[in-house]
């Protein structure tokens, strides 16, 4: 069977005491724990992947922690994860193309300005983050809880600043290329709290982005969020000159609830 993810650390204690350590930790974070068998612990999701309680090893959909002799070695199908993919992708298309074609007939009727109709296109840029950068950025907040669960059966006492949240619990990038003091890309997302990112182009459960800000919470140029506010706004709130969302506020506004000019 071909896993997602496969990590090991060096081992040579008790197999059966380590083993039932992991089942410990494993069913502490949610996991359902299949009785032992032989020198291996399978373990597995069985609940929704919408219900990850921020929870990253939950988007582990089945695995197995084998000890042996000189090591432990965890294999892990994230399974769930790209369920939770899939239905993001389809939920932000579903959401996106009337928007991208509501913003158009917005530009060129009313605005009468088809010289912007490429900013309507700017609706799918969640479905590329979605497809391509969400997943990559997730399997590394996997990989990373996987070890650590792995380095604490050992016993394994990590060096600091990779336990808590540098470790398993979010993720962060900031280019090294920097603009007017903020970097060029800068991305911050945490498992338990908000991960706020500030930089010429913005991602994370806060985002401000001077071009471009994508979030929970975005205030950028463009912005794109559950709560956006920009010069072009699109979200589920909606506050700017060109705005697009369930309320959206602008000088030109469509929505559930829109007001503008």
């Amino acid at each position: 069977m071909a896993y997602d993810y496969e990590g090991s650390v060096e081992f040579r204690g008790d197999a059966s005491r380590a083993l039932e350590c992991a089942r410990g930790l494993l069913v502490a974070k949610g996991l359902n724990v299949l009785p032992l068998s032989g020198n291996q612990l399978h373990f597995e999701n069985t609940g929704s992947y919408l219900n990850t309680k921020k929870q990253p090893l939950l988007m582990v959909s089945k695995g197995v922690i084998t000890a042996t002799g000189s090591a432990l070695t965890v294999q892990a199908e994230l399974g769930n994860l790209r369920a939770l993919v899939k239905f993001l992708a389809l939920l932000i298309t579903v959401m996106a193309i009337p928007e991208t074609a509501m913003l158009a007939v917005i530009l060129v009727m009313v605005a009468k300005q088809p010289e912007l109709l490429p900013v309507c296109f700017l609706t799918l840029a969640p479905i590329t983050f979605v497809l391509f950068l969400m997943p990559k950025l997730q399997r590394g907040v996997i990989g990373r809880a996987l070890d650590a669960l792995l380095n604490e059966v050992a016993g394994v006492e990590l060096p600091r600043g990779q336990t808590g949240r540098g470790r398993s619990d979010g993720f962060e990038y900031k280019s090294s290329v920097h603009l007017f003091g903020l970097p060029l890309v800068h991305i911050a997302m945490s498992q338990q709290s908000r991960g706020v990112a500030k930089g010429i182009i913005a991602v994370g459960d806060v985002a401000f982005g001077v071009l471009f800000a994508m979030g929970g919470f975005a205030v950028g140029g463009i912005s794109v969020g559950g709560g956006a506010f920009g010069v072009i706004a699109v979200g589920g709130g909606a506050f700017g000159a060109v705005s697009v969302g369930g309320l959206a506020v602008g000088l030109l506004a469509f929505g559930g609830l829109a007001i503008g000019l």
